[in-house]
This record gives structure tokens, sequence and C-alpha cells, in this order.
């Protein structure tokens, strides 16, 4: 990573924001409230047409573009369980490394942020890249975030 890249993705990540049609982060419900989620917020259209443009900044494959978006779904998009697939796929090798790493890293994060992770599909494949030297430092953190904040239930595989 070479020294522009933070002040990039910081960039990057103000532009993706100014997607946002309603000028509030999706985590906000429709009075501005920030926190708990209540089966009354559904998402509203202005949220599915954020999660629309945060999806197709993502598809462009262009670390510049998409982390800053990955980034976004991760921390603003209430439905964790929804980011999840889209942040696996992102670990795949026929993605550039830096979508990878901070899939990686985001999946961490979602087990921080939500409390709770689906450890029967995301720890096995970040242990799958433990092995690779470019990957498994940030996969191994990933695993510390998961097993620190949604640890297994008591009386089940890890």
């Amino acid at each position: 990573m070479d020294d522009r890249e933070p002040a990039c993705l910081l960039g990057s990540l103000t532009a993706i924001r100014s997607l946002n049609p309603r000028g509030t982060s999706p985590r906000e419900d429709r009075e501005g409230r920030i926190g708990t989620v209540t089966s009354e917020m559904n998402p509203s259209d202005d949220d599915e047409q954020w999660r629309a443009e945060m999806l197709a900044a993502v598809s462009t494959g262009d670390p510049q573009v998409a982390n800053p978006a990955l980034l976004e779904l991760t921390y603003d998009d209430l439905d964790g369980e929804w980011v999840e697939p889209i942040l696996l796929e992102h670990l795949a090798p026929r993605h550039d490394v830096r979508l990878r790493r901070l899939a990686a890293t985001c999946l961490g994060h979602l087990a921080r942020i939500h409390g709770k992770i689906t450890r029967g599909t995301v720890v096995p494949a970040l242990q799958a890249l433990l092995s690779d030297r470019v990957l498994g430092g940030t996969a191994q953190d990933a695993l510390d975030d998961i097993e620190q904040f949604a640890p297994a239930e008591p009386g089940t595989r890890p």
C-alpha cells in the first residue's frame, strides 16, 4: 500500500457518501435517529437505490472505487447478513488483492458491528487465506475480531 492510498480512499469515500440521496447514513432511521434497528425500520426506496449504487461501485473492480463502497456497505448497511456474501465473493482470487484484503478486514468489522457472523461460511473462507503470504495476516486479524466480537455459541464447534 503506498502513502497515497488512504487519502485516495477517504476522497473516494466522501464521493460515495454523496451518492446517498437522503443525505444521511442508511444506519439512520427515517427520523434521523442512529442506533438500534427495529422491525418497523424497513428499507426505503432510497436505501435500495443506495445499495444499488454501492453494488455498482463494487462491481467496477477498481479498488479506488470499489474499496470505499465495500467500506460503506460494511459500516452503513443495517443488514450484516446481506453484506456478508458480497464480502465473501470479493475474497476470490480473481479480484484485485486490495479488494480481497479489504473484504477480509470488513468481515471482521461486521462481527464487531453486529456481534454476529455466519461462522459456517465466513470462518472457513478466512481460514483458507491463512497460508496466503499477502492476505494471511489480514485473514488472521479478521478471525481474531470474529472470535472477540462474535464468538461461537457454547457447545458448538468454533
